[in-house]
């Protein structure tokens, strides 16, 4: 079984993980980041922005990025318990 790390969403290496992991996922925010034209900071799921990164509190390596309309949606409609991520810069 693979060893799953916490990436920052919208990193090369966050979209390999979650290739493997969630790839249904994976392919719509691919789709959503080209049609901004390769704009990373947008929301996971609708592509809104500001969005922030978040991590599921129950697996640490579940990491999205949300704007605060899709992170409401996960938590009442899901009931899934997001934490926000501490911002750095990826290098």
């Amino acid at each position: 079984m693979p060893v799953y790390t916490h990436l920052t969403p919208h990193t090369s290496a966050w979209f390999e993980q979650v290739l493997e992991r969630f790839p249904k996922r994976a392919v719509s925010t691919l789709m959503i980041i080209s049609m901004l034209n390769g704009d990373i900071s947008a929301c996971s799921i609708c592509g809104d922005k500001p969005a922030s990164n978040y991590q599921l509190q129950s697996d640490d390596t579940n990491t999205w990025k949300f704007c605060s309309d899709c992170l409401g949606i996960r938590k009442t409609v899901y009931s899934e318990a997001w934490i926000r991520m501490i911002e750095s810069v990826q290098t």
